[in-house]
């Protein structure tokens, strides 16, 4: 009779840890997952705010200038910025993001910290401030 019943109260751990590894399976996939939307969210933000002040200081016209505040890290991740055949381009954590065209006659590098994007006779002129 106890052999039976430590027979079926293995069965029952067993069923008990199969299941609770499932649950964290699924905690861990979904905890992932939100990870690489939160990844993307800021990513496409700070491509946007890059893409937003060129356009902006395109369309002002000769003599308008505007700043752009890039951060020094993402989350604690370094990443690189650049333009790209007009389109910005950023690179985090071995993945590739992209924002909206920009116009194609911007010259100058996006740096970390504060950039000042130019309007100089319709030449769009990005330095760091």
């Amino acid at each position: 009779m106890r052999g039976q019943v430590a027979i079926e109260y293995m069965i029952i751990l067993i069923f008990f840890f199969v299941g609770l590894i499932s649950v964290a399976a699924l905690s861990v996939q979904h905890t992932y997952s939100v990870k690489v939307s939160e990844d993307t969210v800021e990513a496409k933000g700070l491509l946007d705010r890059v893409a937003r002040g060129i356009n902006t200081a395109y369309l002002e016209g000769n003599g308008f200038s505007t700043t752009v505040t890039l951060p020094q890290t993402i989350f604690g991740y370094n990443y690189s910025l650049d333009l790209v055949n007009g389109v910005p381009i950023l690179y985090f954590r071995g993945k590739t993001f992209s924002s909206f065209p920009v116009p194609q006659n911007v010259t100058g590098n996006l740096s970390k910290g504060v950039n000042r994007i130019e309007n100089i006779n319709s030449q769009i002129v990005v330095s760091s401030a």
